[in-house]
């Protein structure tokens, strides 16, 4: 069988709920009936395969850059983000890394973090925003704008003895260096809109602490100073422009 049609078929299985019926109707002309996809899906060894898993996340990984994958994910028909979430549990009930969690950690360090998938993802776009995308890396559907990146590395700040130590780590090193190697052209610009007071690229009169609410938010000197990242990185590439 071609591998474009494995691909294709694998696809329609991981997707048959979502399908129209005329399409299910089609389908079943090839004999992919509806029983057929039951068969398929209570077959762990098929619908765990290690090796399409692998296959999936290497591609994923080298697309987008990491493996932090909402659960409903799906990768060239595979069910990824279903797969990597029943690894993730066999590799939290180990004591130790398994064979595959060694072959994962490969491929992304961080693809079983010890906390939520969304900060997660959220970490790898504020830091594409900073750093610039990869060569070869692209976006992922659903990923957070620029803005959203802003407003979460500002959040960080607000809440940072709330954060566990690896995510201050990462958080850090996110911030640390991206002024100087910022390329905010992977985000779309925004039409209409309104500079706000923070992104002006020429100096402001210094003012107290208590005078704006950012600045009294970075009261604490052990926080970096991502959101201020953002702001020079933006008044650079607008003078370069």
């Amino acid at each position: 069988m071609p591998r474009w049609l494995e691909r294709w078929l694998r696809q329609q299985i991981a997707e048959y709920s979502r399908l129209a019926a005329e399409l299910q109707q089609l389908l079943a002309q090839l004999g992919l009936t509806a029983a057929e996809i039951d068969r398929f899906h209570a077959w762990p060894a098929r619908r765990r395969s290690v090796l399409h898993g692998l296959e999936a996340a290497h591609d994923y990984a080298a697309r987008h850059g990491h493996l932090a994958v909402s659960h409903p994910t799906s990768h060239d028909g595979f069910a990824l983000g279903k797969w990597l979430n029943q690894v993730r549990h066999r590799q939290r009930a180990a004591t130790q890394p398994t064979r595959l969690g060694r072959r994962l950690t490969a491929l992304d360090t961080w693809w079983n973090p010890p906390w939520p998938l969304d900060w997660q993802r959220y970490y790898w776009a504020a830091r594409h925003h900073l750093h610039g995308l990869p060569e070869g890396v692209v976006w992922w559907t659903g990923a957070p704008d620029e803005d959203q990146a802003r407003q979460w590395l500002h959040a960080q700040q607000a809440s940072w003895h709330l954060l566990q130590p690896g995510q201050q780590e990462l958080v850090s090193g996110a911030a640390r260096g991206g002024v100087a190697r910022c390329r905010f052209s992977a985000v779309p610009p925004r039409t209409n809109a309104i500079p706000e007071p923070v992104y002006r690229a020429h100096p402001r009169p210094q003012r107290s602490r208590s005078s704006t609410g950012f600045q009294a938010n970075q009261s604490s000197a052990s926080a970096p100073s991502s959101y201020g990242a953002f702001r020079s990185a933006r008044s650079t590439s607008g003078r370069s422009s």
